[in-house]
């Protein structure tokens, strides 16, 4: 077995996990690092955890070098700081790997050398300045915004080499940039940046033309989500060394399903590219075919890599539809359930238990599950189902569950991962060391004097027992010992000595060393190449202490920048009416969500659209 190289070029697989039972499925199936929240300050509210869960997280984790990622991501009020600094220092001593901040304030506080800092999306670092700014700082790692595409990217990491980028490659897209959306808290009072986002932008809405007429209706601003699976290769040739899946809300069988998807790319990229290896460890053995198309999404799209705001809309439904997989071609009612006969797309299995969707004549999403599927040639089965739907043909049906398939994601063995040791055993001055280390050069020892004499243990035997560690996350590869070993022990004895060696060893395996040199405020400050700061992303006064100290003003809170709700890459005037730039006008359109009208503002030399506040 052969030490990891420090040398190469690492590539983390950073998965979501709402709760430990999804991490643990994540590091089955293949993540390098866990993001997760703690009990406050998350920019996922309803995803939080108790340090206690986060302590055993990062313990089982660290076996397979995979690291944590905590989210400290939220602004914050002075009257939390004192808790954001508890949290800081309860991370560090759970053994957590990163902090994702974006409040200036947590640059302020007592970070342990531990900790790296990483730079959250919610930092809208949207231009090389603000990276350089962030390195600078002294954070390892920038969580990109969505919407950049490859060659921003590329220009990023050409400009700032030296900070790791994180980008997004799978989940859910934000309409508007991130860190600059205040319509959740104009609408609701849930703040986006406190972790509350309301997602107003899957809600149905209007787009109303400058005459007051309705252009387009429906959920006009929720998008397709993101999926970048096909673009790793460009993605690593870019500079991106973390490849992010969204989704602390998600399940089980959706961050498992992403995980071994993404695992896979990974590897047959490594495979031909011998300079790169993935950051954390273990053989990974996955028991079903991933399938990202089988759990939730809303439709894929990769469009911002290429630079491109078109054919981003989900705007029928912001649910799960599902895949197109058959026809209605009969319904016939049977007492309180009904029977449907089904034409089968091509290359499509039904199984009972499935569930499907549909669109009414009204345009709502309808949906059902049915109970069993009966085959009636190879091309059409008969779906029986309880209670009754309002369904004729030729409706087209879409299934959202696949039942056979999320049995295999459920299966006790559908996923997972093995760390190979070794173990070495030899003599020196009468005195038996036995030792295990792992690639990462992770070892355990224990030793016994060998004081009296006798007929000494076969190699073979002592082999065969070195091996038997009794944890499935580890299989021990080679035992090393020289041909003329002699040890001349009870075998109750020796196997005394190896399990404490083993013991030492997984105390060794709990934590993992850092990446970064330790997070030091610098003084003075870097620059930051902005004209002034929104005062709401100040909460607190160390904040407006962090921004004065670098010479920036906040605007007036009644500013014209005030009105500015959402900044979109991607417009609706282009979408759904006559761009600028093919000769329409821009001017006067608006945007109805509820009982609530706000303006539109189309930035065309930069194919931008923002969504205003309407103060007159």
């Amino acid at each position: 077995m052969e030490l990891k190289s420090q040398h190469s070029k690492l590539l983390e697989l950073l998965a979501p996990a709402r709760d430990l039972t999804v991490a643990k499925a994540a590091i089955a199936a293949g993540a390098d690092a866990i993001f997760i929240g703690g009990p406050a300050l998350g920019a996922r509210a309803a995803a939080s955890n108790q340090m206690t869960e986060i302590a055993a997280l990062c313990q089982y984790a660290h076996r397979f070098g995979v690291r944590i990622h905590l989210t400290l991501n939220t602004l914050l009020y002075d009257d939390e700081l004192a808790l954001a600094q508890d949290l800081i220092l309860q991370a560090a001593k759970c053994g957590v790997d990163a902090l994702i901040v974006q409040d200036p304030a947590i640059f302020t506080l007592n970070i342990p050398p531990t900790l790296e800092l990483h730079a959250s999306t919610q930092c809208n670092i949207d231009s090389i300045a603000k990276l350089k700014f962030y390195a600078d700082l002294g954070c390892a790692q920038a969580v990109l915004p969505r919407e950049l595409s490859l060659s921003e990217i590329a220009a990023f990491h050409q400009a700032v080499p030296q900070i790791r980028l994180e980008v997004f490659v799978a989940g859910a897209l934000c309409v508007g940039q991130s860190g600059i959306c205040y319509i959740s808290e104009k609408m609701t009072g849930r703040s986006a940046n406190r972790g509350a986002c309301a997602q107003i932008c899957r809600l149905p809405m209007e787009l109303i033309s400058p005459q007051g007429k309705v252009i387009k209706a429906g959920h006009l601003l929720s998008l397709k989500d993101n999926l970048a699976l096909e673009d790793v290769p460009a993605l690593i040739a870019a500079g991106v060394s973390s490849f992010k899946i969204e989704g602390r809300l998600k399940d089980e069988l959706y961050v498992k399903n992403q995980c071994a998807a993404f695992n896979q790319k990974l590897n047959d990229f490594i495979a031909t590219h011998q300079d790169y290896s993935r950051s954390a460890i273990g053989k990974v053995t996955v028991g079903f075919k991933p399938d990202v198309r089988k759990t939730f999404n809303r439709g894929f799209t990769d469009a911002y890599l290429s630079g491109s705001n078109e054919k981003l809309y989900a705007d029928k439904s912001p649910k799960f539809i599902g895949e197109s997989c058959a026809q209605v071609v009969g319904v016939k009612t049977q007492g309180r359930g009904m029977s449907l006969r089904l034409q089968l797309k091509p290359g499509v299995s039904l199984h009972n238990g499935d569930a499907f969707t549909y669109f009414a004549a009204d345009g709502a999403l309808q949906g059902f599950r049915v109970n069993r599927i009966v085959a009636l040639s190879p091309t059409q089965v008969q779906a029986e189902l309880n209670g009754k739907v309002a369904l004729q043909a030729p409706t087209i049906l879409r299934r959202n569950v696949d039942s056979a398939f999320e049995k295999e994601l459920l299966a006790p063995r559908s996923a997972w991962r093995q760390v190979e040791l070794c173990c070495s055993l030899k003599v020196q001055d009468n005195l038996l060391t036995i030792c295990y280390y792992d690639v990462l050069n992770r070892k355990g020892q224990a030793q016994h004097a060998l004081t009296v004499s006798g007929d000494p243990l076969s190699q073979a035997l002592m082999a065969e027992k070195c091996r038997r560690v009794g944890m499935q996350d580890y299989v021990v590869g080679k035992v090393l010992m020289d041909d003329t070993l002699q040890v001349p022990l009870a075998l109750s004895t020796f196997n005394q000595v190896r399990r404490a060696a083993f013991d030492n060893y997984l105390e060794s395996a709990s934590k993992l060393a850092p990446r970064a040199a330790p997070f030091v405020l610098p003084d003075p400050l870097p620059a930051l190449n902005v004209r002034s700061i929104d005062p709401r992303l100040c909460l607190n006064a160390r904040t407006r202490d962090f921004y004065a100290k670098l010479g920036l003003t906040l605007d007036a809170t009644d500013s014209p920048s005030t009105r500015v709700l959402m900044t979109c890459r991607n417009c609706l005037i282009k979408n759904y009416a006559r761009c600028f730039k093919e000769g329409g006008s821009v001017q006067g359109f608006k945007l109805k969500i509820g009982a609530r009208m706000f303006k539109l503002r189309c930035l065309c030399r930069d194919c931008r659209m923002q969504i205003l506040e309407d103060r007159t």
